[in-house]
């Protein structure tokens, strides 16, 4: 079927942001396209430290983050990378592939 005397309307985007995901922090996308920035997803609002290291343990990047975060990592070269989320009362760590 085809409107040929109807305007086409489009609505605006909207960005959502879920903290209903069932881990406490989400580092996405995994593995990462090189260029592209890394989100971070946290449920709560407190102040905490991602660190990004290679796989010999050299720190490549220390990234303040609240909330939900995006970060334009460095231009690193592909590999396998660390990366542990501190805050107050809670540590976690987790490993990135870019591509």
């Amino acid at each position: 079927m085809v409107d040929f005397n109807s305007p086409i309307n489009f609505s605006a985007i909207q960005s959502v942001l879920l903290r209903s995901f069932a881990e406490r922090v989400v580092v996405y996308p995994n593995p990462l396209p090189r260029g592209q920035a890394l989100q971070v997803l946290l449920q709560d609002d407190q102040q905490y430290t991602l660190d990004v290291f290679t796989s010999t343990g050299q720190r490549v990047g220390t990234y303040p983050v609240s909330g939900a975060a995006t970060l334009p990592l460095p231009a690193l070269p592909a590999g396998v990378y660390g990366w542990p989320l501190r805050g107050k009362d809670y540590r976690v760590e987790g490993v990135l592939v870019l591509e």
